[in-house]
């Protein structure tokens, strides 16, 4: 079973990633995720149920996975991705402003 979890990470994701794997018992799920980043801390609860349940997370053709989604790459056992896929990472910011100018650069790997 395929969730398909695409855009901005934002509050109540979690939630929504909790009933959809609760929705099917017994089934493996696979987690297809594309986002350029989001909320840390709803990242964080995700991430966690992903490694609780060791679901494995694909990323799909051009998708990007940035930021605060980078928690939810890493935190699963079976991570796969296609090749026009990018990981990136950016700096975590403090009350909406990054505190350092490097941290403001955004670098994206492709897998090769």
């Amino acid at each position: 079973m395929a969730i398909r979890a695409q855009g901005n990470i934002v509050r109540g994701d979690a939630e929504r990633l909790r009933r959809a794997i609760r929705a099917h018992p017994g089934q493996e799920v696979v987690l297809h995720i594309s986002s350029e980043g989001g909320l840390l801390g709803e990242a964080s609860d995700m991430a966690s149920m992903i490694a609780r349940y060791r679901i494995p997370v694909f990323l799909p053709h051009n998708a990007i996975c940035a930021s605060a989604c980078f928690l939810l790459l890493a935190a699963s056992p079976d991570r796969m991705m296609s090749e026009t896929a990018r990981v990136g990472g950016v700096g975590a910011a403090v009350n909406g402003a990054n505190t350092r100018p490097e941290a403001r650069r955004q670098d994206l790997m492709h897998p090769r």
